[in-house]
């Protein structure tokens, strides 16, 4: 059981660098297009992972409200 919430938080933390890293790729207007700044870069990646894990973060959720 142990090993198995380790093993969760390791792939939570590799999916959130690598959130990280795509989004620094992206150059200013594409960021822009997104509705997304470069200083909310790491809270989104933060808030994605979350969701991926069932726990939606209020940027996620504020995202698939105004999608609707």
């Amino acid at each position: 059981m142990l090993m198995s919430i380790l093993m969760n938080r390791v792939r939570a933390w590799l999916a959130y660098r690598e959130t990280v890293f795509q989004l620094e790729r992206l150059d200013e207007r594409d960021l822009s297009d997104l509705g997304i700044g470069r200083r909310d870069i790491r809270r989104l990646a933060r808030e994605a992972t979350k969701a991926a894990r069932g726990k939606p973060g209020k940027a996620v959720g504020k995202i698939a409200t105004q999608e609707s």
